[in-house]
């Protein structure tokens, strides 16, 4: 979902999601990891002895050079991976845990998302490590990250009762931006999980009726608007019985090239999106925006000024790295390009 994305980007933190990039192995059965683990436990063994928190996360990302530099023995890489997440975790260190669970998942093919309720015990453990406002700001942030890996997933319930458990440690880091996102997520999640529910009777009537204007309509709002699913979202918006949207959602799907195309595509989803409501306007909102950094790099004059504002967050405007205040000076640096923004 889009608004779990852009939280994530807000707050640099991401992992790995099941079945993440090509060519994985698949989890070593128990037999391959015992094996691996006599040979592990014997070679590092003074690692895995560490006593101090401080100990513990060095060895937690020795193990993880290691782990990551093992290609040879799938099994070995395992243990050592799930060895440095045990040890990061003991230790309290959030960052070093998952980056061991993201190696398990970048390495192993995961289908059933094992990875994922590792990831939120861990989380739950390391929670309870924490001391102070860093150390829980750290949590929370991968609580997010983890409760975007779930949703992807199809594992709404999960994603809430994460966060739900890790909204404590979010709201003692005393990071704002934190505390309203954790906030806005869950209200968010309740929203689609009440929607599903809603929905229920409209998506097992679809199958018997698929081309039925009002059932279109209610699901293919849910799919593009509430699950983010707009490739079969926009199929179905397109057959429905609002004119309105119909006509956004095929312009979408032409999928144009052109330029003045693509700021009509987007227009229309903005002129919808001021007229929607909490979620389904930032939805609308936010397909908008795909269609206006389509058209941004080959775009001019005011419309480049009005694509420009409408892609910066409000209260803010990008120029290169920079982060501008708004004003007068702002407007001739962005509209103008110029060098040297003072």
């Amino acid at each position: 979902m889009a608004w779990v994305v852009g939280a994530l980007l807000v707050l640099g933190l991401w992992v790995a999601g099941p079945g993440y990039g090509q060519g994985l192995e698949p989890i070593p059965g128990a037999a391959a990891q015992a094996e691996a683990k006599k040979l592990v436990d014997e070679v590092y063994a003074d690692l895995l002895a560490a006593k101090t928190d401080e100990d513990r996360a060095a060895a937690a990302r020795v193990l993880i050079m290691r782990a990551d530099e093992t290609a040879d023995v799938p099994a070995a890489k395992y243990i050592m991976y799930d060895a440095a997440r045990s040890l990061a975790v003991e230790a309290g260190d959030t960052q070093a845990a998952m980056d061991a669970i993201n190696g398990l998942m970048k390495s192993f093919k995961d289908d059933s998302g094992g990875f994922l309720d590792v990831a939120a015990a861990s989380l739950q453990s390391l929670s309870r490590k924490a001391r102070n406002d860093t150390q829980y700001a750290a949590v929370a942030q991968a609580g997010l990250a983890v409760a975007e890996q779930m949703i992807a997933a199809d594992k709404q319930a999960d994603a809430m009762d994460l966060l739900n458990r890790l909204k404590s440690p979010a709201m003692r880091s005393r990071r704002p931006e934190l505390i309203s996102t954790y906030r806005e997520v869950l209200d968010e999640l309740k929203t689609v999980q009440e929607q599903t529910q809603q929905i229920a009777g409209d998506l097992a009537a679809i199958k018997q009726r698929p081309d039925d204007p009002a059932l279109n309509l209610s699901v293919g709002k849910y799919l593009a608007l509430y699950r983010g699913d707009w490739q079969a979202g926009l199929a179905m918006l397109a057959k429905s019985s609002d004119e309105a949207l119909a006509a956004a959602a095929k312009a979408d799907l032409a999928g144009p090239s052109d330029t003045k195309a693509q700021i009509a595509a987007g227009d229309q989803w903005w002129a919808l999106s001021e007229k929607g409501s909490n979620l389904e306007a930032r939805a609308m909102a936010q397909r908008a925006k795909t269609w206006y950094r389509k058209a941004l790099p080959s775009s001019s004059g005011i419309e480049r000024s009005l694509l420009t504002k409408r892609l910066q967050p409000a209260g803010q405007v990008k120029w290169g790295d920079l982060v501008l205040e708004p004003g007068i000076r702002t407007w001739i640096v962005v509209d103008g390009d110029e060098a040297g923004a003072k």
